[in-house]
């Protein structure tokens, strides 16, 4: 049998959530961080659980919206249920949003660069910002390996790095 320590949720995203829920200035002994990571994983886990009985009561493989929000009545929290549902609408809203923006980027004529002109002025800037790119590729190396990092691959970025 596994214990709770094999499901828990990431500490940072835990912290995170914490640090946007409470205060600015509020600050959390690292014990207290562990018990609400952990009371928080016992309860996605129960509300999981109680969500699959439902799918499964109801001949489905896959648990829905509908199944985690009858876990929630089962759960007694029922309370919490409207809140959930606007939470749910926002983030599918955003979900909406990120889906047109990138259908209406990848419709855009205008953001390809394929088929525009250019001038003589352009090349000279793209060979200065080719020799540039390779000075700083060669510095990189050569800190890379003072360093004692003889890996190629972590140094393919032609962004200079920083230090």
């Amino acid at each position: 049998m596994s214990s709770i320590e094999d499901h828990e949720l990431p500490k940072a995203n835990v912290t995170r959530v914490l640090k946007q829920a409470l205060p600015p200035g509020t600050a959390l002994q690292k014990n207290a961080k562990l018990a609400i990571n952990r009371a928080a994983t016992v309860f996605i886990s129960y509300i999981t659980s109680l969500s699959l009985d439902t799918a499964k009561s109801n001949n489905h493989k896959t648990i829905s919206t509908s199944d985690v929000l009858k876990a929630m009545e089962v759960a007694e929290l029922d309370h919490l249920i409207p809140q959930l549902k606007v939470r749910l609408q926002e983030y599918q809203t955003l979900q909406n949003e990120k889906k047109q923006r990138k259908k209406d980027k990848q419709n855009d004529p205008t953001a390809s660069s394929t088929g525009t002109k250019r001038g003589l002025d352009d090349d000279e800037e793209d060979d200065e910002e080719q020799e540039d790119t390779a000075g700083d590729k060669v510095e990189s190396r050569k800190k890379a390996k003072d360093n004692g990092n003889d890996d190629s691959t972590t140094l393919s970025s032609t962004e200079p790095m920083e230090e």
